[in-house]
């Protein structure tokens, strides 16, 4: 992850940079009006490729919702942040208030955000970003650490770190969702 800005920058002047060509094909979000930049590898992408697919196999058959790749929230009353998850997953509930148009930021948080940490991205930047998730409207957020082969979960209420052996779970947001945390790392080993 690189830092862009030292100043605080505006969701409006966030979004009139990414507008830019030149910025067409970089991956930038705004946290707390810092603007931050990541360099997904193959590593990143196989994990958020595993996770969408994953979560749409369960939801094919238990249709809670849909899930989205690199789909930008923002909170309309926040001025300084614009996130993009790697993964989201939005109820259907939720979806059908709030969802109305294709164009620009999704006006909420998701129900649940996937983060995967790219390389160079701190864990402080990652759990930053949960907590203002779960702070504005997201109700769970799976933080992936590809290379410490460890899921952490985080509720409002709780904080969990799963490792090898132990099963990622979708709690209330997800019921009956489940994949072993080695499963996940399996292509990475």
């Amino acid at each position: 992850m690189t830092t862009i800005a030292q100043q605080q920058m505006t969701v409006a002047d966030y979004e009139a940079l990414i507008a830019l060509p030149e910025n067409a094909d970089r991956h930038l979000e705004l946290l707390n009006g810092e603007l931050i930049e990541e360099m997904p590898g193959k590593q990143h992408s196989r994990l958020t490729k595993f996770f969408l697919y994953q979560l749409d196999a369960f939801l094919k058959d238990h249709p809670l919702g849909e899930t989205f790749v690199e789909l930008r929230h923002h909170i309309p009353t926040e001025p300084f942040t614009s996130l993009i998850p790697d993964v989201s997953y939005i109820s259907t509930e939720r979806s059908a208030k709030h969802l109305h148009n294709d164009e620009g930021a999704v006006p909420f948080m998701p129900d649940l955000a996937v983060e995967i940490q790219s390389p160079g991205q701190s864990k402080k930047t990652l759990l930053a970003k949960a907590n203002y998730y779960l702070a504005h409207g997201a109700r769970l957020v799976w933080l992936i650490y590809p290379d410490e082969q460890i899921i952490e979960t985080l509720t409002a209420a709780e904080r969990d770190l799963l490792q090898p052996g132990k099963t990622l779970t979708g709690g209330d947001v997800l019921p009956g969702f489940s994949v072993e945390v080695a499963a996940v790392f399996m292509p990475l080993a």
